[in-house]
This record gives structure tokens, C-alpha cells and sequence, in this order.
């Protein structure tokens, strides 16, 4: 009996390390296009959380909270194309200490991600999260997931339908005269500071 449940055991095991190899093979279609990194101003920083979270200037300063001395605000961005010109945006606000040429991020105070740019398209995210289990740290890693869908008329969707299809994007759903496709990706932000 011993010997029967090891041998699950084992086949389990090696079937789910096949699956997880085979997923970490597959070509990636969602690529990086553009990166930006600047200091905001308290202001700036308090105007994005607002516009970004959809929240109060009062909700605002408590998510930023007091920013203490010798320490900045800094902002990470990263553009992410799902294909088909169906852009995301994915930013990370760290509060980063520093004295002379040393520099430590104390804390990640806001994370998000949206789509930026394209035609009859959505996007919803699932999550966005912090991958550092503490601070200080002088890498900071944050990961967003969500699901682009691009809505095409019924009358395109052999050509562009195959082409969707082609960068990752699988049909949905279907009305009379539209078609839904959706590709859900993770996407990870990372901000070295040497």
C-alpha cells in the first residue's frame, strides 16, 4: 500500500513539473515598450493616487501618509503592449530614502495598473501586488495581472480574429454584429536602484 501511494505520488509530482515546464515555455506575446522614472513632487504624487484609485484628495494623503526627511518620492512606469497596439500601463510609488550616494527604498506606497491607449478595447485588472516581503530594500519588485479585451466587429473577425489569436488573445464571446477577445498576463515591474 506504502509503495502505491508513493508511486502517485511520484507520477503526480513529475506530471505537474511537466505542466509547469511546458507553461514556462510558452513565447511570451505580452512585451515592454517604454519605461519612465522621475520624482514627484508631494503634489504630483497626491494628484496621480487620486487619478489612478479614483479617490478623494483626503483618501490620497492617507495612502501617501508623511514624508519623512531625506526621503523622495519616486515613480516607476512601464508600458506593457498585450499586441495589436492594446497598450498597459504598470507603476509602482516608492518612498526612496537616500543620504549622499546611498539610496534605499523605506516602502511601496501605491501600485497600479491601466490601459493607456487603443480602440475598442477594455482592460480589468486582477491584481497588483508587492513582491518584497520587507523593507528596506534596494530592488523593488512589484507584480500586475489583467485582462485585456478587444471588442471587433463581426464582419472582421476571420482576418483580425486570426491575427488576435496569433498574439495570444482568445475569442470570448460573441454578440450579433461583435466578437470579444481576452488575453490575461502578468506583467512585473522592477526598479533596481544600482
Amino acid at each position: 500500500m506504502l509503495k502505491k501511494i508513493i508511486c502517485v505520488f511520484l507520477i503526480l509530482m513529475c506530471t505537474s513539473m511537466t505542466i509547469y515546464a511546458e507553461d514556462r515555455q510558452q513565447e511570451r506575446t505580452t512585451n515592454l515598450v517604454a519605461t519612465e522614472i522621475r520624482e514627484l513632487t508631494y503634489e504630483e504624487a497626491i494628484d496621480t493616487i487620486m487619478a489612478k484609485k479614483q479617490v478623494s484628495e483626503r483618501e490620497a494623503k492617507d495612502i501617501l501618509g508623511i514624508v519623512p526627511r531625506n526621503t523622495r518620492i519616486v515613480q516607476k512606469i512601464e508600458e506593457f503592449d498585450f499586441g495589436s497596439n492594446s497598450i498597459v500601463e504598470v507603476g509602482a510609488m516608492y518612498l526612496e530614502w537616500f543620504e549622499g550616494s546611498f539610496r534605499q527604498l523605506n516602502e511601496l506606497k501605491y501600485c497600479w495598473s491601466a490601459l493607456v491607449s487603443s480602440s475598442n478595447t477594455t482592460y480589468e485588472e486582477i491584481f497588483c501586488v508587492d513582491m518584497i516581503e520587507s523593507y528596506p530594500t534596494i530592488t523593488g519588485h512589484i507584480r500586475a495581472r489583467g485582462t485585456v479585451v478587444r471588442t471587433i466587429s463581426s464582419s472582421l473577425e476571420g482576418s483580425l480574429g486570426a491575427e488576435l489569436e496569433g498574439l495570444g488573445f482568445e475569442l470570448s464571446g460573441s454578440s450579433s454584429s461583435e466578437m470579444y477577445y481576452r488575453k490575461t498576463d502578468n506583467m512585473d515591474l522592477i526598479y533596481d536602484l544600482y
